[in-house]
């Protein structure tokens, strides 16, 4: 799967999903989007609210933040509930730009028993804007 273009969002808004319910599964997908909200934004998911596996993906668009106690990632914008998650072979490239909390892959985490149990092979652009 891929996107390109232009997505603009409030809350929760990613390149492919802007929240996820449970058990979803990003896998061999590329994003290279303008991608623009107020809170919870992602290059690829904008909340994460369960178990969510990433693996083969790709995001080389810009993710723009306007709220600033929010949260902006490459990959995820937030976390925000109890899960498993798995990242693995992924690329994240582009700008995450704003004023709230931002990170490459991950812009920030609400809850204090998600997990990350998988992240390996990943590559960030150390020259982007965070």
């Amino acid at each position: 799967c891929y996107v390109t273009g232009y997505i603009l969002g409030r809350d929760h808004v990613g390149g492919l999903v802007g929240g996820d319910n449970n058990g979803t599964t990003i896998n061999n997908c590329y994003v290279d989007a303008i991608i623009v909200g107020s809170t919870q934004v992602g290059g690829l998911v904008g909340v994460s609210s369960g178990d969510l596996t990433i693996s083969n993906s790709y995001f080389a668009g810009e993710v723009r933040l306007g709220g600033t106690h929010a949260f902006a990632g490459g990959m995820i914008g937030l976390i925000d509930a109890k899960g498993d998650l798995k990242i693995s072979n992924t690329v994240s490239i582009g700008d995450v730009l704003g004023k709230g909390n931002n990170g490459a892959f991950i812009g920030g985490q609400n809850v204090a028993d998600a997990t990350v149990s998988v992240f390996a092979n990943n590559l960030n652009n150390y020259e982007a804007n965070i």
